[in-house]
C-alpha cells in the first residue's frame, strides 16, 4: 500500500516537473478564464499551441475589448501568439482568420462584417502578409509594445505565447485536468501492481 502511493506520488510530481519546465511569466483570470503567459523566444506558431494543448488548454481567443485590454496588459514586453491562424492555403492577408478549436472566425480587418464574432484589435495596415502571401499566418499581439493585433510567421518576432484555460488554476498557478491527473494514477497503479 505504502509503495503504491509512492509510485503515484512520483508519477504525479514527473508530470508536474514536466508542465512547470515552461518559463510563466504573468498569470491571470478574467470572465471565468484563467491565462498564462509563457516565454519562448521564437517559438513557432503550431509549438506553442502544442504545449497549450499539452498543458489542458488552447492558445487565447479573444472576444471583446475588454479581454483584449487585459491579456495585452497582462506582459506589455514583447509580442505573444494567440489562438488565431490562416489556412496554409490561404493566399489573401484579410481573408479566413479562425480561433483554435472551433471558436469561430474574426475579421482580417478592423470594422469587417460576415464573421461570428464582429471584434477585432489589428494594428493599422495588418494584417499584410508583409513577405509575400502567405507569409504570415497567424495572430500575435503586442504589436510594437502596444496592445495591437499582427499577422506574423516564422520570422523571429515572438517573445512567447498565451494560454487559456476554461477554468481558474489552483492557488500555485499549475493546472492539471482532473482526467489527467486519475490518469497518472491509473498508470502508476497498473505498473506497481505488475511490478509486484
Amino acid at each position: 500500500m505504502t509503495m503504491r502511493v509512492l509510485v503515484a506520488a512520483i508519477s504525479v510530481a514527473a508530470l508536474s516537473n514536466h508542465l512547470n519546465a515552461q518559463v510563466e511569466v504573468a498569470s491571470g483570470s478574467v470572465g471565468g478564464n484563467s491565462y498564462e503567459v509563457f516565454a519562448d523566444r521564437d517559438i513557432s506558431w503550431t509549438a506553442a499551441e502544442a504545449n497549450a494543448v499539452g498543458l489542458g488548454g488552447y492558445l487565447a481567443t479573444v472576444t471583446s475589448a475588454g479581454q483584449d485590454s487585459y491579456l495585452a496588459g497582462l506582459d506589455p514586453s514583447g509580442e505573444y501568439w494567440l489562438g488565431g491562424y490562416q489556412s496554409s492555403t490561404e493566399m489573401v492577408a484579410t481573408n479566413g482568420w479562425n480561433w483554435v478549436h472551433g471558436k469561430g472566425t474574426f475579421p482580417g480587418v478592423n470594422g469587417a462584417s460576415g464573421f461570428t464574432q464582429s471584434f477585432s484589435d489589428w494594428a493599422p495596415g495588418e494584417p499584410n502578409d508583409y513577405y509575400g502571401p502567405g507569409s504570415e499566418q497567424y495572430l500575435a499581439i503586442g504589436l510594437e509594445g502596444a496592445a495591437l493585433w499582427n499577422d506574423e510567421g516564422a520570422l523571429g518576432n515572438i517573445s512567447g505565447y498565451v494560454v487559456e484555460f476554461s477554468s481558474v488554476p489552483d492557488n500555485n498557478g499549475l493546472f492539471i485536468p482532473m482526467g489527467l491527473t486519475f490518469a497518472a494514477l491509473a498508470l502508476a497503479q497498473r505498473r506497481f501492481a505488475k511490478a509486484a
